[in-house]
C-alpha cells in the first residue's frame, strides 16, 4: 500500500518541492517508478500519475536550465551547481547545452 500510495503522490510532490536534495531523491523515484507506469497506461490512474509527473519534471528541468543560465548566477555554489547538472541530467536533458 506504501508504494501506491507514493506513487500517487508523486507528481504533487515534484510539483511542489524546493529543495535540490529533496528534488534528487523524487526524480530519482520517478525515474525508477517511470518504466512501470509506462507499462500500465492503459490503467486510466497510472497513465495520469505519468503524464503528470512527466509534466512536473519538464517544469523542474525548465527551472534549473534557468537557473544554470541565469545573467546572474555568481551566488550559485559547486554543489548547487552540481546537484542542478546531476538532476538535469537524471531527467535525461542533453549535456551539452548544460555548460
Amino acid at each position: 500500500m506504501t508504494k501506491l500510495s507514493t506513487l500517487f503522490e508523486l507528481p504533487k510532490k515534484l510539483r511542489s518541492v524546493t529543495d535540490i536534495k529533496e528534488t534528487q531523491e523524487l526524480v530519482q523515484l520517478y525515474k525508477s517508478a517511470s518504466h512501470y507506469l509506462e507499462k500500465h497506461t492503459n490503467v486510466p490512474s497510472f497513465a495520469k500519475i505519468e503524464r503528470d509527473a512527466k509534466n512536473a519534471t519538464e517544469e523542474i528541468a525548465a527551472r534549473f536550465k534557468e537557473r544554470l543560465h541565469a545573467n546572474d548566477n555568481s551566488d550559485l555554489s559547486i554543489e548547487e551547481f552540481d546537484a542542478l547538472v546531476t538532476v538535469l541530467l537524471d531527467l535525461d536533458e542533453p549535456a551539452e547545452p548544460l555548460a
